[in-house]
This record gives C-alpha cells, structure tokens and sequence, in this order.
C-alpha cells in the first residue's frame, strides 16, 4: 500500500481496511457464484435433473423465461424439467 502526500488519518485507513474485507468477501460469493453455474451448466447439459435441482435452494424458484410461470420448490422444479 503506497500513500503520496501526508500518511491518512486513522479514519480513512478504516475505511480503507473494511474496504478490502469487504472485496474479499464480494470475491468470494463471486466464486461461490461461479461454481454453481459451472455445476448448473454440466447438469443441464447432461440432463441430470437431480444435479439441476442440487443447484437450488429447498424453496428455489425456476422460471424458463420472462413469458413463462415461474416454479417454486424441488417437486415443482421437478415436474417442470421433467416435461
């Protein structure tokens, strides 16, 4: 960490550490994130329905598209993928 000028004031340096904390939680949700696309991704592909529903929470919601109903919990989601 490189400061020019006249070293911050504890204040700033606050902010500055909780901003760093802050980015690396916000990088982690993003790899939380991408891990469960990637693993969303391979079971469509495959057409695992089980995997697919692994991706989603007890009471997720599924929705084809913006025109479509949308599907609520695994029995539902189920029903729907299995069409």
């Amino acid at each position: 960490m490189l400061f020019f000028g006249d070293f911050p004031k504890r204040k700033e340096l606050n902010t500055y550490f909780s901003f760093r904390t802050y980015r690396k939680e916000v990088q982690m949700e993003l790899t939380k994130i991408k891990s469960v696309m990637k693993k969303y991704s391979e079971a469509w592909e495959n057409q695992d329905i089980d995997l697919i529903l692994d991706c989603f929470t007890k009471n997720g919601i599924y929705q084809e598209s913006p025109l479509t109903k949308p599907y609520r919990e695994h029995k539902k989601i189920k029903k729907s993928l299995k069409k």
